[in-house]
């Protein structure tokens, strides 16, 4: 049994929710959109054996505030560290997490031991056919308030991944999802979009210096799939990990293979 230390960091004008297990050299996990830091739940015990593990909310999610002035993502991300007296981590994105990895490790290469990501998503490259279309459907919900229909679009795109069955997902994991997805997407107004990274990272991923693995879940969208392509054929030196069978959140559709996965790159750059 793993003791787990909990807290609020301020960070550039809010408090963000934080958890932290084990000891070692660090392990940042940062999770997507409209989820909370509770996505991490099993590999923040696998990894916390040998490592230290953190793990946050995003500003306006989960249990961390929202604050009242412009923000920019990667900063919050350097205010935590800070807070922890945290000098350099292993950076773990998953989805819009990854993007927030990248701006941190594009602005403060320094603060980055290494980068994973996860299913992580790359703005400036078009979107499909098939995202927009499921997309509208999602923000349909929302612009109505329908906040159950948001939740069943949000978990067929997602966590099923597209044209994908139910009953392709354990159960538990399904209501567990929901519940942490609803926790987020029922604060979804008041939620404000972060500044970013200018100039912007999908020109510049040749800059980045920090090891990096690209791992995505064959399940996921053809437009995650091009990212990772884009990722793992700019950044130098990036290993790839297609995890067969998961979808866009592999730590929770098939936490051992991804945590399996993750672990071994991690632990490879101990060797």
């Amino acid at each position: 049994m793993f003791v787990i230390e909990k807290g609020y960091a301020v960070a550039e004008g809010t408090k963000l929710y934080y958890e932290t297990a084990g000891a070692g050299e660090t392990v940042l996990l940062i999770h997507g959109a409209f989820m909370t830091s509770a996505i991490w739940d099993s590999t923040f015990a696998a990894l916390s054996d040998r490592y230290r593990v953190v793990r946050y909310d995003w500003r306006g999610m989960g249990k961390s505030g929202m604050g009242d002035t412009p923000y920019r993502a990667y900063d919050d991300v350097r205010g935590l560290l800070d807070a922890l007296e945290i000098d350099k981590a292993h950076v773990v994105g998953l989805s819009a997490g990854g993007y927030i990895a990248v701006e941190l490790s594009l602005a403060y290469p320094q603060r980055v031991r290494s980068l994973s990501l996860v299913g992580a998503g790359l703005f400036g490259l078009p979107e499909s056919e098939r995202l927009q279309a499921d997309n509208a459907r999602f923000y349909g919900a929302a612009s109505s308030g329908d906040i159950e229909g948001m939740l069943r679009e949000w978990t067929q795109m997602w966590l099923y991944g597209p044209d994908q069955p139910k009953s392709r997902v354990k159960p538990s994991v399904i209501a567990r999802f929901e519940q942490l997805s609803l926790e987020s997407l029922s604060r979804s107004e008041s939620f404000e979009m972060p500044l970013t990274l200018v100039p912007a990272p999908i020109g510049r991923l040749a800059e980045i210096v920090a090891p990096t693995l690209v791992a995505w879940g064959s399940l996921d969208y053809q437009d995650t799939k091009e990212a990772a392509n884009m990722f793992s054929g700019t950044i130098p030196g990036a290993r790839t990990a297609e995890l067969n069978g998961s979808a866009h959140i592999p730590p929770m559709d098939d936490p051992q293979r991804f945590n399996e996965a993750l672990g071994g790159f991690l632990d490879g750059l101990r060797a």
